[in-house]
């Protein structure tokens, strides 16, 4: 990055929604993005969606699931 100067500033607006079968499968999934970026708390960027608690394959549509969509609209809405 050639903005140094801004890298806290960008940190702080980056989030991270990872769609991925289960945590069971895959539990570094997720941690994997929080070793990436030194986020001050990881959870308030970091969402996770299990496929696999929905029952959805690679091809479905998971925003077709109510629970889904109240997820994202608390962590989008945690971060006006």
């Amino acid at each position: 990055m050639q903005n140094e100067s801004h890298w806290e500033e960008m940190l702080e607006k980056l989030y991270i929604i990872g769609i991925y079968g289960s945590a069971e499968n895959d539990p570094d999934f997720l941690n994997c993005f929080a070793r990436q970026y030194p986020f001050k708390n990881a959870g308030k960027h970091i969402l996770g969606l299990e496929r696999h608690k929905y029952n959805q394959k690679m091809n479905d549509f998971l925003l077709d699931e109510d629970e889904v969509k109240v997820k994202l609209d608390g962590f989008v809405s945690g971060h006006d």
